[in-house]
């Protein structure tokens, strides 16, 4: 019986997509250094006691695994440029610019795994480029794009997206030598220390809003440790192309509550674009579930 696989992914999806319009509420009354440090601080202590926790004697070593830091240093990067970049830009449009990441990993990889991307790694690329240049500089025009708040807004978010596909990749060098619940755990902690590092930089006050308090444990759990738990246990029964469809279905929810919650609307040029966006995500998760379809074949 796979249903309750299949919920606990549609779940995943669900409360992925909060995440966007509750950072942009959030922000309201917080920084994003601060409210990023929040989230990781909640985060990374959850972490911490899962490892504590677990049974297995091996588990608390997991946050001495060098990758496991690595993705830690490289999380805390992503979502710094993304919490900056929604100071300044819509929920919506950072949902769409931060998933383009999927689309920047066949090309990373390349360079730190030695994997040959195919042509559709390529075509996907172009198409998802075209739709970011009709989200982010279609509004404005290419000069006032560096000039606009907004326009930064969406440089950095899709900062954010090049730098997770690092992230992703990087996962891929210890996916299977280590139970993944672990390295989640794991990760979340050694994204709380950088972060930690930061806010004492430049806040270090330690005075925190009670809403933010409140938005950065449910980020915390209900944004990072949760939906990923479930996304992992969803994975023992569900394909890869099925459980990529989660992506899409978590920048559509996204969208629709942003819409609805904050009032936020696209301009035609961006609707046209964040199409593009889609679809380029949509074609590489057909692609690539058709060559992985063929390799086992061929195996």
């Amino acid at each position: 019986m796979k249903t309750k696989y299949w919920l606990a992914l549609v779940t995943a999806a669900l409360l992925w997509s909060t995440s966007f319009p509750v950072i942009k509420v959030g922000l309201q009354s917080s920084t994003p250094v601060e409210l990023v440090f929040l989230r990781f601080f909640f985060a990374g202590l959850l972490g911490l006691a899962l490892l504590i926790k677990s049974r297995a004697g091996g588990a608390i070593k997991v946050l001495w695994h060098p990758t496991v830091m690595l993705l830690g240093f490289i999380n805390a990067l992503g979502f710094y440029l993304q919490f900056e970049g929604q100071a300044h830009t819509l929920a919506a449009k950072a949902a769409l610019l931060v998933n383009m990441y999927v689309v920047f990993v066949g090309i990373v990889a390349y360079f730190v795994l030695g994997e040959r991307p195919h042509g559709y790694h390529f075509g996907s690329l172009a198409l998802a480029l075209m739709g970011a240049g009709f989200t982010t500089i279609g509004p404005y025009g290419l000069q006032a794009l560096f000039g606009t708040s907004t326009g930064r807004g969406d440089l950095l978010v899709l900062g954010a997206a090049f730098v997770w596909a690092f992230y992703i990749v990087y996962s891929r060098k210890i996916a299977g030598t280590l139970p993944s619940t672990w390295i989640m755990a794991g990760v979340m902690w050694w994204t709380f220390m950088p972060l930690s590092v930061l806010y004492l930089g430049v806040d270090h006050q330690f005075h925190f809003p009670a809403q933010a308090v409140g938005i950065g444990l449910y980020l915390a759990i209900f944004c990072s440790v949760l939906p990923y738990s479930l996304y992992v246990f969803a994975l023992e029964e569900v394909t890869a192309l099925s459980s990529s469809i989660v992506l899409l279905l978590e920048i559509v929810l996204a969208v629709v509550w942003s819409f609805l919650f904050l009032g936020e609307r696209f301009q035609p040029v961006e609707v046209l674009g964040g199409t593009f966006v889609i679809l380029a995500i949509a074609l590489l998760m057909i692609f690539e579930a058709k060559n992985n379809t063929s390799s086992s074949t061929v195996e």
